[in-house]
């Protein structure tokens, strides 16, 4: 069945708006990883603009969303805000950063360890089972703070800290625009 002209733009528009939120979650969880805050933080900052300005523009997406329920138009527009919001935060915090400023940490690295993931294989045109499994490597590293962070690390600093009794890290830390600290997680120097 073909629809109308307004039809297919309306659905043109929500593939588009949940690809953009989609990226969006997928920018501020990238960017998560390589800002030292914790997540509650940032998470609260966005669910509470997202819940404050739902009250009030909610109504907008009756256009999209062709339904009349004001709880669905709510839910939308609170999951749609609350990634704009947190991508907002994260890519000011990161992009604006100052170089200048930066310097370089030694911290212990408290443990290391892998996590085993899986591959995906095909079966049939549409069936997927899990495929041949693969080892990625992480190190827990303690931040002058006193707090933890997880950093995924190649093999080659993995097998580098095994063997040492005294592990220590290298990491680049930045001050970020909004004053959370970012660290260059694809320069960490293993010691």
């Amino acid at each position: 069945m073909i629809g109308t002209k307004s039809d297919n733009w309306r659905i043109f528009c929500i593939i588009m708006v949940s690809l953009t939120v989609i990226m969006l979650y997928g920018l501020s969880l990238a960017l998560f990883s390589m800002t030292l805050v914790d997540l509650w933080k940032i998470a609260t900052i966005s669910i509470a603009t997202a819940l404050a300005t739902g009250l009030t523009m909610h109504s907008k997406w009756t256009k999209l969303t062709r339904c009349r329920y004001k709880t669905i138009n709510f839910l939308c527009h609170t999951v749609a805000t609350t990634a704009l919001v947190a991508s907002a935060i994260l890519s000011i915090n990161y992009f604006m950063r100052n170089d200048e400023l930066a310097h370089i940490e030694t911290v212990p690295v408290e443990r290391i360890y892998t996590k085993t993931r899986y591959h995906s294989k095909r079966i049939s045109r549409k069936v997927y089972t899990r495929g041949e499994p693969y080892k990625v490597y992480f190190m827990e590293i303690r931040l002058p703070d006193g707090s933890s962070k997880d950093i995924e690390i190649p093999f080659r600093n993995y097998s580098r800290l095994r063997t040492q009794k005294t592990r220590r890290a290298t990491i680049k830390m930045t001050p970020g625009a909004l004053g959370m600290t970012t660290i260059n997680i694809h320069n960490i120097k293993t010691q």
